[in-house]
Order: C-alpha cells, then sequence, then structure tokens
C-alpha cells in the first residue's frame, strides 16, 4: 500500500489548518499567518475543505469552503461575504468577490499550482498575480497545509 492509497482510504477528518501567504505589492510585503480548524473531505478526484475563519477588517468570522482538485481550487466564501475565487494550474481565471465594499471582478493568473498528499497532511501551494477590478494587486504566495487530526 502507498501513501496515497493511505490517504485514499480516508473519507471524512477534523483538520488543524495553516494558512502561510506572502503578499508582494509594489515591492513591500506582507506576511499572513493562520491558524484554524476544519473539516476535510476526501473524495474520488478531490478534497472539499470546510472551516470558519475571522475576516480582516469585517471583524467577523465567514463561513469558507474550498473545493481541490488537480484540474482547479475554488475558494468559496459562503457568508456573511459572498465569493468565489479560482485558480487553475494553467494560468488565467476571472471570478467574483462580494465584499463590504462592493462586488469585485476578480481575475488569478496561476504560476504555481502543486498539491502535496501525505499520509498525515495535505498541502496546497498556490502563486498567482491578481486583478481586482482591472487593477493589478501584486503577486501572491499562499501555503495551505492541513494537518490530519482524526
Amino acid at each position: 500500500m502507498t501513501k496515497g492509497d493511505r490517504i485514499m482510504e480516508i473519507r471524512k477528518t477534523d483538520v488543524v489548518i495553516r494558512l502561510h501567504s506572502l503578499e508582494t505589492v509594489d515591492g513591500a510585503h506582507e506576511i499572513i499567518d493562520k491558524e484554524m480548524e476544519g473539516e476535510l473531505l476526501i473524495r474520488k478526484g478531490g478534497f472539499l475543505l470546510h472551516y470558519k475563519e475571522l475576516f480582516e477588517g469585517a471583524d467577523t468570522w465567514v463561513d469558507s469552503v474550498i473545493h481541490l482538485s488537480s484540474e482547479e481550487c475554488r475558494i468559496q466564501r459562503l457568508k456573511p461575504i459572498k465569493g468565489v475565487l479560482v485558480f487553475h494550474p494553467w494560468g488565467k481565471c476571472k471570478s467574483q468577490y462580494m465584499t463590504p465594499a462592493g462586488l469585485m471582478e476578480l481575475e488569478t493568473d496561476t504560476k504555481v499550482y502543486e498539491i502535496l498528499e501525505e499520509p498525515e497532511r495535505l498541502v496546497v501551494h498556490i502563486e498567482y498575480g491578481l486583478k481586482a477590478n482591472g487593477v493589478e494587486t501584486g503577486y501572491h504566495d499562499m501555503t495551505l497545509d492541513m494537518e490530519f487530526v482524526s
């Protein structure tokens, strides 16, 4: 049995999610590190991650779902902020995001898209450019490290 076979035996597990993001805008760097608890569903062809995240600037918890597969990463904010941010391994993708300030048209330009499966964790690494309403917002390097706890 390979490591991948052991992971596919698991169908649902609680996870500790560590988000690390490096955002570069006009040469300035901002690092974001967060840790949350969530639930990971492992299904044929991909993963579904559900968690609540404290949303910066809104001081409220946001219900979030991430759909992961070899073909895309789709981050959905369900409530109270609604929106979708999509990454494809092959490049550009458009989506919309409703914020307290109004609707934003987003475009991601994915440069790196990697999913690493291990027996006790799942790691997703995405590097991308982002435009919001047609304006470049910089370069982003994001890693989601999900450690299985049950």
